[in-house]
């Protein structure tokens, strides 16, 4: 069961968009968008939403210290909405802000 739940979570897609719950269930032959979910919680660990969210952010977080990407530039890659949306996320997730992440790293 959980090579379908791989295929519908790529992580070698560069731009992760959050899934249509309906899409993924679509693409796992399941017509019901809580299997999806279950089977997030079951072979993932956590919700899809969040499985995303923690995709996208380490993405950013690998991208920033390695590219000359500003921060807005990475907020884009990441999918996000907004520079203020992806930098609220990423301080919430790591505990200091993305425009932080070069200096410490040199």
């Amino acid at each position: 069961m959980i090579l379908p739940l791989l295929e519908v979570v790529n992580p070698d897609e560069r731009q992760c968009r959050s899934a249509s719950y309906h899409r993924a269930a679509a693409r796992l032959g399941r017509p019901i968008a809580g299997q999806v979910e279950w089977l997030f919680h079951k072979h993932l660990y956590a919700a899809a939403t969040r499985y995303y969210l923690e995709l996208r952010i380490n993405g950013g977080r690998r991208l920033l210290p390695h590219s000359a990407l500003s921060v807005p530039e990475m907020a884009v890659a990441g999918s996000f909405t907004s520079v203020t949306q992806c930098s609220k996320r990423y301080l919430a997730y790591f505990s200091y802000p993305p425009s932080d992440e070069r200096q410490l790293n040199y």
